[in-house]
């Protein structure tokens, strides 16, 4: 099979990427997928701090960076390797913790304060507000015995492959394809993008 005619129903940890068009759907996937970007929608503090969580567990399951990891320094005002290389002692710990049965906010409440603490400058906001749905994601993947699978938008694989290739279908897109894709319409290219990444299969997830 190629990667124009994806086939349903795969099992996700058979796959080698998933993708899909929109971040949020990638996390709402089986949790065999972690994705390599996140987006908490708790505000800027948190979302950076997050993405160095998510920097960590990538690290670990791919020797692979998270995605937007430089805004998320420059955010926290990191500026040399440093400064991120003395914070990840605590990073590692507070990954270890998720992967436990802690709490998530009292593992936020412990990890913003020690940060704030830490950070070479105060980055704007506060960490008072947790991350809650950020943090449950990751800690569904720590709790993944099976290998897991990266997750990436259409944007942020292109012109990259792998053998097998996953893709999270919208409602929309079943149209789409029957009718054909339209190179004028950016959701059909991003379409398009995602159906081509794979090597050898292309399945619809």
């Amino acid at each position: 099979m190629n990667g124009s005619e994806p086939s349903s129903h795969p099992a996700p940890c058979t796959m080698s990427m998933w993708s899909s068009r929109a971040i949020g759907t990638l996390w709402d996937a089986d949790p065999h997928v972690l994705p390599l970007a996140i987006k908490p929608r708790a505000g800027q503090l948190q979302e950076a701090v997050c993405t160095l969580l998510l920097n960590e567990v990538t690290r670990r399951a791919f020797d692979m960076h998270a995605a937007f990891l430089n805004d998320a320094l420059i955010t926290l005002g990191i500026k040399d390797g440093d400064s991120l290389a003395a914070l990840r002692p605590r990073l590692r710990s507070t990954v270890d913790q998720l992967a436990g049965p802690s709490n998530p906010r009292h593992v936020w409440q412990s990890l913003s304060q020690a940060l704030l603490d830490e950070l070479p400058t105060r980055p704007p906001g506060n960490g008072e507000r947790t991350p809650l749905a950020g943090l449950k994601g990751l800690q569904a993947r720590l709790e993944v015995t099976r290998p897991l699978v990266p997750g990436l938008t259409c944007h942020q694989a292109k012109g990259r492959e792998w053998d097998k290739v996953g893709v999270k279908l919208e409602e929309t897109d079943a149209g789409a394809l029957a009718s054909g894709l339209d190179p004028r319409e950016e959701d059909h290219r991003s379409l398009y993008v995602a159906l081509t990444r794979a090597r050898r299969v292309t399945l619809a997830v």
